[in-house]
């Protein structure tokens, strides 16, 4: 072998550095230009990670399955009449009564033509009755626990709006007997119907307190004859009768409001209070006259039920003795001067009576302690965190009729358990619509936004189906629905859009990783001619910068990806719900990242192979004499 080919083997042996050499020199070439390696990888890094965000978005087109309505199918998205439809096509009674449907139930659910019946009906009869017989459990369960405060709760209410109590049903109710005695001894009242008694008895009523006491009309020639003078008959006259009240929407309709307005020609006693108070200083001369502006006010308050004081009861002619003894035997007192009391001493009263009697608020927790329970305490504190007693008095009263409501739900809805499940699932099969019928009753998808390459059908029960009608529009009458279905149709116009962004995201990434990679390789042409000198190759040269770019486009791809999956993950989860993100297919998860970091690296190549390709043809002495 001559000495020239030695030379040249020696060369080429040179120039033949293996792999892993190749690896280090360009590990080095990172860590010296640093910075100028993150600029590389800063725009690889944003590229990938608007791609990562793009893909995730897509990975989570599946629409999380909502609640829809036993027996019906949703139709949601690009379609011009969205809503909810029926799933099953109208059955003939002949058929149901073949599959095993009794004739009580058909008839229950006949349509308006006769010859068919609804199939829905029988499964959302079912489906209620089950609900009634939930709910009669809860709300019975709900009951055990509020009827303790049925009978206590309302005094403490009635405390609060400074009603009458008496003192029994005070003490029967937890109030301590030395608060109530001071409240009785603040205000001693009678029950006016026992003082009106006695005093009948005694014969001492009038007939014009009578009438007043007992809400009968009064005719002029009567109370003339009691000693009225005429001029006070005809003010009284001259007043206007008082309209009767119309009973409201929470009344029953024959529930009587009031007591009858007078007849024509006559009035009342109150009529008469009224004409007196507003005239103080008239028919002061008459006896009588001032003798009613004393009583007939406190037999007015008989008409109206409410209790009197003793004092006026003794006005009234009853002996002070025996007002005392009836008053001993039905005491009663203000609720407000009992609140008075509660606010100086608190001891031996539950918690909750002396929030409610003193209106203030009750919190969730200490409900729930007294024996409240905890889905009545919520829904009575709303947003909130807590409520007031009258709240819970008025939930209390409303209970028993939430009772009555399911029980007659129930009892109305039982009747469709007589169908069997058998029947009521072949049925199903049979008569289910298919996807054209279903969009014929939705008045079919928009003909310019509609997705039809991308239909999606999801259920509660795990169903999840894809179709592609534009390839194979067949596949709308031979797809059945199932009960419980949700259609989605996407706006093709978004399809566009998302990849149009995509594609223009990473012609920016290219470009910008170009000149980069281009300035990266320019100032290192006095380092290419130096290893040109020493023998290094153009394969090998053209393979350092490769490598340099590689490692580079892997690094950023990748945690570009990171980003932006865990940053669109973190927004559809708090934005939509959690629920759309379990949607995602983990092992398309795992295909976005391939397809990520592959993107990455093609971008680098691309933008790496020229420059790379320009640097090793130039000869080492230009190489060399470059000045940058």
């Amino acid at each position: 072998m001559s000495t020239t080919s030695e030379n040249k083997f020696a060369v080429g042996r040179q120039a033949q550095l293996p792999l892993g050499r190749a690896f280090t020199i360009s590990m080095n070439s990172l860590k010296i230009r640093f910075w100028r390696s993150m600029v590389t990888a800063g725009g690889i890094f944003l590229g990938i990670a608007f791609l990562a965000t793009v893909l995730t978005q897509w990975l989570m087109q599946w629409p999380v399955p909502p609640k829809v309505d036993a027996g019906f199918v949703r139709l949601d998205g690009q379609i011009v009449g969205p809503g909810d439809y029926d799933v099953y096509k109208p059955v003939p009674v002949d058929a149901g009564r073949q599959a095993g449907i009794p004739q009580e139930v058909i008839d229950k659910v006949k349509l308006p033509d006769g010859a068919t019946f609804s199939l829905t009906e029988i499964i959302q009869g079912q489906l209620q009755k089950k609900r009634a017989e939930r709910n009669l459990t809860r709300v019975q369960e709900e009951w055990k626990h509020l009827s303790k405060f049925e009978k206590n709760l309302p005094i403490y209410v009635d405390i609060l709006a400074g009603k009458d109590i008496k003192t029994t049903d005070a003490t029967k109710a937890g109030v301590p007997k030395a608060l109530v005695a001071k409240a009785v001894v603040i205000g001693e009242t009678l029950d006016g119907t026992d003082a009106l008694k006695k005093l009948r008895d005694l014969k001492k009523v009038d007939a014009i307190c009578l009438a007043t006491a007992l809400n009968k009309d009064i005719t002029p020639a009567q109370a003339q004859q009691a000693g009225m003078p005429n001029d006070l008959v005809a003010a009284v006259m001259a007043v206007p009768a008082p309209e009767p009240e119309e009973a409201t929407a929470d009344q029953d309709a024959e529930a009587s409001t009031g007591p009858p307005p007078p007849k024509p020609g006559t009035f009342r006693g109150s009529t008469i209070v009224k004409v007196l108070d507003e005239n103080p200083d008239f028919w002061t001369e008459f006896r009588y006259i001032n003798k009613l502006r004393k009583m007939l006010p406190v037999y007015a308050d008989i008409a109206e039920e409410k209790d009197i004081r003793v004092e006026d009861a003794v006005t009234l002619g009853l002996p002070r003795k025996t007002a005392e003894q009836m008053a001993a035997r039905f005491p009663t007192f203000k609720g407000a001067d009992l609140i008075d009391l509660f606010r100086e001493k608190t001891d031996g009263i539950e918690p909750i009576y002396l929030a409610t009697a003193l209106d203030q608020d009750i919190r969730i927790r200490d409900a729930e302690r007294a024996g409240v329970p905890t889905a009545i305490a919520k829904k009575l504190a709303g947003s909130g965190k807590a409520f007031k007693g009258s709240s819970l008095n008025d939930a209390i009263k409303d209970h028993p009729r939430w009772t009555k409501i399911w029980k007659a739900r129930l009892k109305r809805n039982a009747i469709f358990d007589k169908a069997p499940q058998a029947a009521i699932d072949k049925l199903a099969k049979e008569y289910a619509i298919s996807l054209t019928e279903a969009f014929a009753a939705g008045k079919n998808p928009d003909a310019k936004t509609a997705n039809l390459g991308n239909v999606m059908i999801v259920n509660e029960n795990g169903r999840k189906l894809g179709l592609d009608l534009k390839k194979e529009p067949n596949l709308a009458n031979t797809t059945p629905l199932e009960s419980g279905d949700y259609v989605f149709i996407p706006d093709i116009n978004s399809f566009y859009r998302m990849w149009w962004l995509v594609g223009m995201s990473l012609l920016v990434c290219m470009v910008g990783i170009t000149n980069s990679m281009l300035m990266a390789v320019t100032e290192r042409f006095k380092e290419i001619g130096t290893m040109k000198c020493l023998g290094a190759l153009d394969s090998f040269v053209v393979l350092l910068l490769v490598l340099e770019s590689s490692l580079l486009g892997i690094c950023a791809s990748a945690l570009g990806w990171v980003l932006g999956f865990i940053s669109m993950v973190l927004i559809a989860g708090f934005t939509k719900g959690w629920d759309m993100v379990a949607t995602m297919n983990p092992w398309l998860v795992l295909g976005s990242f391939g397809v990520c970091v592959a993107a990455g690296m093609a971008l680098t190549l691309i933008a790496t192979i020229l420059p790379a390709m320009q640097a090793a043809r130039m000869p080492a002495a230009m190489a060399l004499r470059a000045e940058i």
